[in-house]
């Protein structure tokens, strides 16, 4: 079981002039059990970010997550994610199952795949809408326990686009994310790097735009087989859309109760 609490701050400009920035910060807790052949996981977390102009937008969000273990070489995964997002006089609430499965090949090489749907309700003042969108996710790994522990983890996924013009416009871009992870434990010492790319696609206008999202973080910290914790992430990211450009840095804690 843990808690994480991170911060950020991010500033956007436009041609070179700022033209807007905002602080936000957050927390999740969560627990994770794991068994011979079944394992568990769950976590919430909250967040609320503010701008330069004193507008402010919440966020609260569960997740669930298990999957069973058959024999060696497969495994079977079902995800919940319920979360909640409100700025001024409109909320979004969105409801996500997973489905997914993974294949152990030799004795460090995992596939990975899963395939969900996510239901979003839209609240605009009084009136409400409701869409659906396919969410498709795929992975790569490789893990090592023995001695050294070690493992890097490739992953992408894909987010259908949606416009629509009534009862409430709405405009869901083509989202693709790619993600690598790289970590190393050292008898306890934790060293890892994570690098995310993202790519969306405004299909509501013709020809598309797109804008694209660039992060990277570093996790340096404490996180031995029974006891306590501790890690430390730092974080830079940019996000290039038309002709804004934001640029972002955070800072984050781990502490997780290890038995």
């Amino acid at each position: 079981m843990g808690v994480f609490y991170d911060k950020s701050e991010s500033e956007t400009t436009t041609g070179g002039v700022v033209v807007g920035s905002s602080d936000a910060d957050g927390f999740t807790v969560g627990v994770r059990l794991v068994g011979e052949n079944l394992s568990f996981a769950g976590e919430m977390s909250s967040s609320g970010e503010t701008d330069s102009t004193g507008s402010k937008t919440d966020f609260d969000g569960q997740a669930a997550n298990g999957a069973f273990q058959l024999g060696d070489t497969v495994a079977f995964g079902l995800g919940l994610e319920k979360n909640s997002l409100e700025s001024g006089n409109t909320k979004f609430e969105t409801s996500l199952m997973l489905a997914g499965a993974s294949l152990r090949l030799g004795d460090i090489f995992f596939l990975g795949a899963a395939f969900g749907k996510q239901t979003i309700d839209v609240t605009v003042t009084t009136v409400s809408d409701q869409v659906e969108l396919n969410e498709r996710r795929f992975g790569i790994g490789i893990f090592d326990d023995e001695g050294v522990k070690w493992h890097i983890e490739y992953s992408v996924f894909f987010v259908d686009s949606l416009v629509k013009s009534a009862p409430i416009v709405l405009n869901f871009k083509e989202i693709e994310v790619a993600n690598l992870e790289i970590e190393v434990n050292i008898d306890g010492f934790l060293f890892g790097i994570g690098a995310s790319s993202s790519e969306s696609t405004d299909n509501s206008v013709s020809p598309a735009t797109t804008g694209e999202e660039d992060a990277i973080e570093v996790e340096v910290g404490w996180v031995p087989e029974e006891g306590l914790a501790v890690v430390l992430f730092f974080g830079r990211g940019e996000e290039t859309e038309g002709g804004n450009v934001t640029d972002s840095d955070s800072i984050g804690l781990l502490l997780s109760l290890m038995f």
